[in-house]
Parts: structure tokens; sequence; C-alpha cells
């Protein structure tokens, strides 16, 4: 548990990152705990959360992204900067490779180099499209198991199906027919670490400043324009 000073902004992450977690485990929970929904996954007539999951995802990185920049920021800035009511200011793509670059591969490991430029450009095919466009750059995987298992826990559908799938990081680098390789989103499994990066996230906030800690919940509480 964090300070006095740093356990509202904590528990604002936690709060928000809990939230879409568990909004995200509903299509887990469909497929595998009701009997009718199984049959429907099965037949198609129902999808799998492939694009919901990852945008409320790419949408969490965010939120993580935005709150590593401000604390990055000299106090004098980020005061001036929390009452602006505009965090749009914050330019995501830069944001985010910021964030990744920070952590440890041992913390969080996205599945993407080390590289900022590589990181900027993956962000915006694939956050960018599936916000303005409907659509994620090289489809996204979810894939849940689609069986019935009225006996388990969604924690135990989760450690069962992460020892299936053959994804074992976020992004995975993949050869297309074309033999060029891309990236292809496994949004469960970013689920599945997200709560490792809000774990870092709150260590950094830990090791902030009353001031600091108070000008990023102002500015979170203004929100976006």
């Amino acid at each position: 548990m964090g300070s006095n000073k740093t356990q509202g902004l904590n528990r604002l992450i936690e709060l928000r990152t809990e939230m879409l977690l568990n909004d995200s485990r509903t299509f887990l929970a469909a497929k595998t705990m009701s009997p009718k929904l199984v049959k429907l996954a099965n037949s198609g007539d129902i999808g799998g959360g492939n694009l919901l999951v990852a945008l409320g995802m790419m949408s969490l990185l965010e939120f993580h992204a935005r709150i590593y920049w401000m604390l990055q920021m000299k106090s004098e800035d980020l005061d001036s900067f929390s009452k602006k009511q505009d965090l749009t200011i914050i330019p995501a793509p830069q944001a985010v490779s910021k964030l990744l670059l920070a952590v440890e591969e041992s913390d969080f490991d996205l599945g993407l180099p080390r590289d900022a430029a590589v990181i900027e450009e993956i962000w915006k095919l694939y956050r960018n499209e599936l916000s303005h466009y409907l659509w994620i750059h090289n489809g996204a995987a979810v894939s849940h198991p689609v069986e019935y298992l009225p006996s388990k826990s969604i924690s135990e559908i989760e450690n069962e199906w992460s020892k299936r799938t053959v994804f074992k990081k976020p992004f995975e680098k993949v050869l297309q027919p074309d033999q060029k390789y891309s990236y292809f989103l496994s949004a469960e499994i970013m689920r599945l670490e997200m709560p490792a990066l809000t774990k870092w996230l709150k260590k950094r906030i830990d090791a902030s400043t009353q001031d600091q800690c108070n000008s990023i919940l102002r500015a979170l509480e203004l929100g976006y324009k």
C-alpha cells in the first residue's frame, strides 16, 4: 500500500483498471459459463468481443501512459498543465513509447521492440484504426475457449486458457502469406498482462510528491475537452 500522499491517485488507477478488466472478462464468462451462449458463440451468432477488448486494453494502456508522462514533468510545468483542462495536449504515441521504454521487460513486456519509432508506428496503426475506423491492423485475437465449464471460476478459466494459447505476449511478430512479418495483437493476453503495468506505475507514483499527485488528480478530474 502506498503512503497517504499517493493513495488517492493509486486508488483511482486501480478502480479504472479494474473496471475495464472486469468488463472484458464478461466475454470470457459468457462463452464458458452459459450453455446457451456457448452454443451461440460456436454457431457464429455472437462474436468473441475481439474489437471491444482490444479497444479497452489500448485505452487502458494510453491512460497509464498519460499518467506516466505527467509524472515526468517538472513540478511547475505539471501544476500549470493540470489547470488547462485538456489531457489531449499529451501526444499519445510519444507517451506510450516513453512508458514502454521505461518499463523493464521483466516487469511488463508488450512484445514490441524497444524502439520509440516502432512503438509509435504500431500505436498509430492499431489504436487509431480501431478508434477511428472501427477496424484493427492485421486483425485482433481474443481466442477465448468456447466450451461449457460450469465448475470453474473465472481465474481458473484464465489460467487454463493462458496455458493453451500459442500467444505469449500481447503483440506477436508473425509471418504473413506474402512472406513479410507483421505484428498480431492478442487482446486477451494484453488484458492478462495489464495488472503488471498498473503495479509498476503505482510504484512510480509512490516515489512522487504530494504536489505531483494533486496536480495529476486535478488533471484527471478535469478530463478531456
